[in-house]
Formats: structure tokens, C-alpha cells, sequence
């Protein structure tokens, strides 16, 4: 599932635009094995730009990052 996040936030960054990010579950055989996975795709100035680029991708206002 894509989903477009404002701010992209991650383990080591914070930046105030756009972040586009794939959620799935890790494979079988990694350590992390069923657990959520968050991958970066791209990130946008404005939420119309990534909505352009990623037009089925979802809405979520905030970061889904965890620690």
C-alpha cells in the first residue's frame, strides 16, 4: 500500500515535505519476518505534486514512522 505522509520522518531524518512510502510486511526468512515495513519511495514540496505522481496512493496526515 502507498501512502503519502506529511512530514517524512524517519529513524534519522525529519523533513517538512511530502514523503512517499510503501507499506508491507517483511519477507519470510528475514530477522523482521510478518513485521510492518515502511520503505521510502519519494518526497514532494506540495501534497497536489505527490498526489500527481502517486494518484492511487493514500492520504494519511502525520508519520507512520515508529521507532
Amino acid at each position: 500500500m502507498l501512502v503519502i505522509e506529511y512530514p517524512s520522518t524517519g529513524a534519522t531524518y525529519h523533513v517538512e515535505k511530502y514523503g512517499v512510502y510503501l507499506y508491507s510486511v517483511y519477507e519470510r526468512g528475514s530477522v523482521l519476518e510478518g513485521q510492518e515495513k515502511r520503505s521510502f519511495i519519494d518526497s514532494f514540496d506540495t501534497l497536489e505534486e505527490a498526489k500527481a505522481h502517486f494518484p492511487n496512493a493514500d492520504w494519511s496526515p502525520g508519520s507512520g514512522y515508529h521507532e
